[in-house]
């Protein structure tokens, strides 16, 4: 059932409960409280399609799956799938280990500056990498 579903997706993508994927919502224009988020959770209520495609974009998951169950969970717009936040930060920090310093604070430096271009309103990935093209183009 979706319920189901959400709570996994929830999980996968690194919030630990109800209110923290609630604010990350409230963030993009998408408000569900806590509570609803539980009673979707429970399978006692139906989320709205528009609060689906919210919760699919938070959590980096495929909406088809996220309805029906049927396919990849994880999207692969990224050209990374199966992949849990956690792997990925896991990953990126043994390949910043790795690193010469001077590489390091360029590093740190392009993603302080990626961090600074993004507005949690704006929404899809694609926007936010043309945000962050354009900062470095400036």
């Amino acid at each position: 059932m979706i319920g189901e579903r959400i709570a996994k997706a929830r999980k996968n993508s690194g919030f630990k409960d109800q209110k923290s994927l609630s604010d990350r919502l409230k963030s993009i224009g998408a408000k569900v409280a806590p509570r609803t988020l539980a009673d979707y959770e429970l399978n006692k209520s139906e989320p709205k399609v528009s609060t689906i495609k919210a919760i699919a974009e938070i959590c980096n998951v495929s909406y088809n799956w996220l309805i029906d169950g049927k396919g990849d969970m994880l999207r692969d717009d990224s050209g990374i799938s199966n992949y849990n936040n956690q792997e990925r930060l896991d990953d990126a920090m043994n390949m910043y280990a790795d690193l010469p310093n001077e590489d390091k604070n360029i590093i740190y430096a392009i993603i302080k500056r990626y961090h600074s271009t993004i507005d949690a309103k704006e929404g899809t990935i694609e926007k936010k990498l043309e945000q962050f093209d354009n900062a470095f183009e400036e």
